[in-house]
């Protein structure tokens, strides 16, 4: 019976010794998995935040390279907007330079044209004036000559009508005939 209490005992520190040791192992292994579990975790967040990293890196360079052209767009932008100022500020001089040339010429043609008018109105006032002369003049002349063609015509006329009461038939015709001759 000794011998069976120091074998129980035995066995049950053994059960002991054995039970510790088996929540040793199980402890170790657990820190074992815990351990390449973080180192697992670790890795993969390594991994994952130098993916992150490059990502970032690569879409900063992207950024960077679409910033640059930008830039240069902006630039021939401004370029091309300075151009067209300058353009515009030498069409302005150009038509304030035109404006005032036609502004000039309108001036010109205006006086040109009052000149024009009064040349005329006094042209048309002269040769009206003239004509006018003229006419009065040639109406004095028509007016006398008739007067001097009446008056003669009226003193041949009783000299006619007597030789007419005078002649026989036939010299009155021929008498007729020369007098409408004579006219």
């Amino acid at each position: 019976m000794l011998e069976t209490v120091k074998s129980r005992k035995q066995r049950n520190i053994e059960r002991v010794i054995r039970f510790r040791e088996k929540r040793k192992w199980e402890k170790e292994e657990k820190r074992r998995q815990e351990k390449e579990k973080q180192e697992k975790e670790g890795h993969e967040k390594d991994t994952h935040e130098k993916h992150e990293k490059e990502d970032q890196e690569k879409h900063e360079k992207q950024d960077e390279a679409t910033l640059d052209s930008l830039q240069q767009q902006l630039q021939v932008l401004k370029q091309k907007y300075q151009a067209l100022e300058q353009g515009i500020q030498t069409v302005k001089g150009n038509n304030q330079k035109f404006g005032e040339e036609i502004d000039e010429l309108r001036e010109e043609a205006r006086k040109a044209f009052e000149e024009l008018q009064i040349f005329y109105a006094e042209a048309v006032t002269g040769e009206a004036h003239e004509m006018t002369q003229e006419m009065s003049d040639q109406v004095r002349e028509d007016e006398e000559f008739f007067e001097e063609l009446l008056q003669e015509e009226m003193q041949k006329l009783p000299d006619q009508v007597r030789e007419y009461e005078m002649l026989p038939e036939e010299q009155t015709q021929a008498a007729s005939e020369g007098i409408q001759r004579s006219k």
